[in-house]
C-alpha cells in the first residue's frame, strides 16, 4: 500500500458539505473550506472551534506503521490534539500529537492529556501562531519496536527511538485518520509503511494538488468518449465543476464496458512525483449493483483501476492511488503525467 491518499482541498469549492463527500465526517458547524488561503494559493480546510477539530476518515490497512502530513496555520495553541491515530472510531485514539504554548508538537500516547502519557516533544519554537508549517507524523504501534517520530517543515524534529507504543487503555489496528487543527489546514496526504521506499515513510513537505479535466473544447478530448452527455457533445465541460454539481449536468451509462477518459492540466516539469490520484464523483440512480474503476491511458495503453461498489443517490468519490505509473511499474515522471490521460468505465 504505502502512499494511500491525500488532499489537496480545491475540488470542494467554498462547500464543507462537500467535505462528507469523501471524508467520512466533519464538524460543520465550526468548519469552513476557503479558496484561495492555502499556503500555495489553493483552497484550506478551516476550523475555529475552541479545542479545534476538523474531519476523519477511515484508512484500509493491516501495517503497524503509518504516516500522515499537513501545512498547518495554527491560530491557537494548546489545542486538545492536532491529529488523532484512532481504531475502529473517533472515540478509540491510540495516539494523538499537540501544539504546544512553547511552540513545541508533542507525541502522546493514549486518549487524552488525563488517562495518557506524554511520549515526548520538539524542541520548543517550531511553531509560530497565523504561520503556515508542514507537520508530519510518523508512527509504529508495537509493544517493543513502536515509535513516534514527528517533522516540522520536512525535518525530523522528534524520534522516541524503540518503544511500547501500544495504548494502555485501547488497542487494536489503527485504521482512522482525525486531523483537528485550529485554524488552517491543506497539502494532506497519508500512508502506511508498508512497500518500497520512498513511499513507505513520511514524505516531506510535499504539495498535494487538485485538478478538474479539461473541457473538450480545451484539451482537445479523451481517447475513450463512451458514456452519454446529460447535454452538449463536449465530454469534459460536464465533469469539470469545483465543487462537483451533483447531477445538475453529467455523463451517465449503464453500459458494462463503457469508457470515459479526459485530459488534465499540466505540471511543472523537473518536480517530484510521489503519486497520482484519480477521484471519480458518481452515483448510481436505480437499485442494483453496479460497479465502476479508474481507468487510465498512458503512452498508449490502458490500466483499469480497483472495481468499486457505487452507492444509490448520494454522490461521492471513489478514489484510487497510483504511487507508480501502473503502465511501467515506476515512478511517475512529471512527462507521463501530463501526457496522461484519466478517466472511468463501468466494470459490472
Amino acid at each position: 500500500m504505502a502512499l494511500l491518499s491525500g488532499d489537496g482541498w480545491n475540488k470542494y469549492g467554498n462547500s464543507v458539505a462537500k467535505v462528507e463527500s469523501y471524508w467520512q465526517g466533519v464538524d460543520l458547524a465550526n468548519s469552513s473550506v476557503v479558496p484561495g488561503a492555502g499556503r500555495c494559493g489553493g483552497s484550506a480546510f478551516y476550523n475555529n472551534a475552541a479545542a479545534g477539530n476538523g474531519c476523519f476518515k477511515g484508512v484500509t490497512t493491516s501495517n503497524a506503521g503509518g504516516y500522515f502530513g499537513h501545512a498547518v496555520k495554527a491560530e491557537s495553541f494548546n489545542v486538545t490534539s492536532v491529529f488523532d491515530l484512532c481504531s475502529t472510531s473517533t472515540v478509540n485514539i491510540l495516539a494523538f500529537f499537540v501544539i504546544n504554548a512553547n511552540g513545541s508538537i508533542s507525541a502522546w500516547n493514549g486518549a487524552n492529556t488525563s488517562i495518557g502519557a506524554l511520549v515526548g516533544s520538539t524542541p520548543a519554537g517550531l511553531v509560530s501562531l497565523n504561520h503556515y508549517i508542514h507537520i508530519g507524523y510518523e508512527w509504529k504501534i508495537h509493544a517493543s519496536t513502536g515509535f513516534f517520530r514527528i517533522f516540522v517543515d520536512g525535518v525530523e524534529q522528534y524520534d522516541s527511538g524503540n518503544i511500547d507504543s501500544t495504548n494502555p487503555s485501547t488497542f487494536g489496528q489503527w485504521n482512522l485518520i482525525y486531523p483537528q487543527p485550529r485554524g488552517y489546514m491543506c497539502d494532506t496526504y497519508w500512508g502506511d509503511l508498508s512497500g518500497s521506499a520512498p513511499d513507505n515513510a513520511f514524505l516531506g513537505d510535499i504539495r498535494v494538488r487538485d485538478d478538474v479535466p479539461y473541457t473538450d473544447a480545451v484539451g482537445g478530448g479523451g481517447f475513450y468518449q463512451q458514456w452519454t452527455p446529460s447535454t452538449g457533445t463536449d465530454h469534459g465541460a460536464l465533469v469539470d465543476e469545483t465543487p462537483p454539481n451533483d447531477g445538475t449536468d453529467y455523463l451517465g451509462s449503464s453500459t458494462i464496458g463503457q469508457k470515459d477518459l479526459f485530459l488534465y492540466p499540466t505540471i511543472p516539469l523537473g518536480v517530484t512525483v510521489y503519486g497520482l490520484q484519480l477521484l471519480a464523483n458518481a452515483v448510481k440512480t436505480s437499485p442494483g449493483g453496479r460497479q465502476l474503476a479508474t481507468l487510465i491511458r498512458s503512452a498508449g495503453s490502458d490500466d483499469q483501476g480497483d472495481a468499486q461498489s457505487i452507492a444509490l443517490t448520494d454522490y461521492a468519490y471513489y478514489d484510487q492511488m497510483y504511487a507508480l505509473n501502473p503502465l511501467t511499474g515506476l515512478a511517475w515522471t512529471p512527462a507521463e503525467v501530463n501526457a496522461m490521460q484519466g478517466g472511468i468505465e463501468i466494470v459490472s
